[in-house]
């Protein structure tokens, strides 16, 4: 099998670990050809081992032509389109251009290199290649807008769906990263249920020598100097998480600040975007703001911090968006890993934490339940209802009183080695190779 993955574009967080972990893992099994935009190209070499396995190729170079005439016909609308001033016809006329320019590319580049298959890792808002020649898959990692607790305008949701629906009906198969996912899918979109399959995302455990400081943030913004020195008494949690209304940081700091008062030897750590700004009073995020529920969500994060005085700087630690490097070490000093999402595709913190040894408070979500029965690791994970600060303040004093200790990584690899970044790669080569 030669698997050629072109990278349109990636969100750096969950997606960006995503497709790099499945592209280490490819590298061992299969041969891969990566076609990229130019600007991409350094840093995917940097983050993947050096290998004769792996191919990279600009997405612009050779191509085969598709349909001349059609790309004729087309040039000749957006022409007459832009002359009459109805920017609706340009735009549709050059984004099928586009479409077949790059599809003459890939399907150039299929043939050059003899692909066998093809696997978009990302493909919101963006057209399906036509006429590759070859099996064409994608991966769908959430429907946010569909299912996050926000209400998104009419025309964002109908073009997500318009989106998805292509993707539906040129693939040959989708991949799913959750069986919720899945069901979120089939909900929206039912009659593809046999070319949709759901392949669980994992962890595998990276080692990290311990550390006795949390690391110094990859962010221009050095918040490491409030860290609190690591005592014996003090506690670690850690939600590594982008800032947005459905993961929910709002309960956390509602629990953190409510816990000081009584219990003051613990720390809140997080990375992500934007949590940086979050606790240094500067937020001034990117993420949802045309929502109704946004500027309520802002506006109650600032309300917090405001009722918490000097508590926010003393209990909290933003590191903004880190290096994997940078996330490892923390996971390596934390106690605890916290996640209070209330909306996930998949929700990769649970997977590394339980990998790494780590016990884990989560909101109770179909999603974290999923993951429970994965890893069959019920009694590393204690669960509260989502949105429940009290409740997660409760939790979080009891992990204070009485810790549960991190797995040794001998003791984790047994309980949960079953399930990791290869067995998914071989998830997915088997899909694959049935097609």
């Amino acid at each position: 099998m030669k698997l050629m993955v072109p990278v349109a574009f990636y969100v750096k967080g969950g997606v960006e670990r995503v497709i790099f972990s499945l592209l280490r893992e490819f590298e061992q099994l299969i041969e891969v050809v990566v076609v990229l935009p130019p600007k991409l190209l350094t840093q995917f070499q940097a983050q993947l081992p050096t290998s004769e396995r792996i191919i990279y190729e600009p997405m612009t170079g050779p191509t085969l032509a598709l349909d001349p005439p059609r790309v004729k016909l087309l040039s000749y609308g957006g022409r007459l389109g832009a002359k009459l001033k109805l920017s609706g016809v340009q735009q549709w006329c050059d984004r099928n251009i586009a479409q077949r320019e790059l599809s003459g590319r890939l399907r150039y580049l299929a043939e050059h290199h003899s692909c066998t298959h093809c696997l978009y890792f990302l493909s919101n808002r963006i057209q399906p290649p036509l006429e590759l020649g070859i099996p064409l898959t994608s991966l769908s990692h959430d429907l946010f807008w569909h299912f996050a607790p926000l209400t998104y305008s009419s025309a964002l949701v109908k073009e997500y769906d318009a989106s998805l629906k292509q993707w539906l009906m040129a693939t040959d198969l989708v991949f799913t990263n959750s069986h919720k996912t899945r069901q979120d899918l089939l909900q929206i979109f039912p009659g593809y249920d046999y070319k949709v399959t759901a392949i669980p995302l994992a962890s595998d455990r990276t080692p990290a020598p311990p550390s006795d400081t949390v690391p110094e943030p990859a962010s221009p913004i050095n918040l490491d100097q409030s860290a609190k020195p690591r005592t014996a008494a003090l506690t670690r949690f850690f939600f590594p998480s982008s800032f947005s209304l459905y993961k929910d940081h709002l309960t956390l700091l509602q629990a953190a600040v409510g816990l000081y008062p009584e219990q003051p030897n613990f720390q809140i750590i997080l990375t992500g975007k934007e949590t940086d700004r979050l606790v240094a009073g500067d937020l001034q995020p990117s993420q949802q703001q045309k929502t109704q529920e946004y500027g309520d969500y802002v506006a109650q994060c600032r309300q917090v911090q405001a009722a918490a005085g000097d508590i926010w700087s003393k209990v909290l630690l933003g590191l903004g968006y880190c290096s994997e490097d940078t996330v490892e070490h923390t996971y390596a000093t934390c106690d605890c890993v916290v996640v209070p999402s209330v909306y996930e595709g998949f929700g990769l913190a649970i997977a590394e934490a339980i990998a790494r040894g780590l016990p884990v408070i989560a909101a109770d979500i179909a999603v974290f339940r999923e993951q429970i029965d994965l890893y069959d690791c019920a009694d590393r994970v204690r669960f509260f209802p989502p949105r429940d600060a009290a409740a997660l303040q409760l939790c979080l004093a009891d992990f204070i009183a009485a810790p549960l200790p991190r797995l040794s990584p001998e003791v984790a690899a047994q309980r949960f080695g079953h399930w990791t970044w290869r067995q998914v790669a071989e998830g997915y080569i088997h899909a694959l190779s049935a097609l």
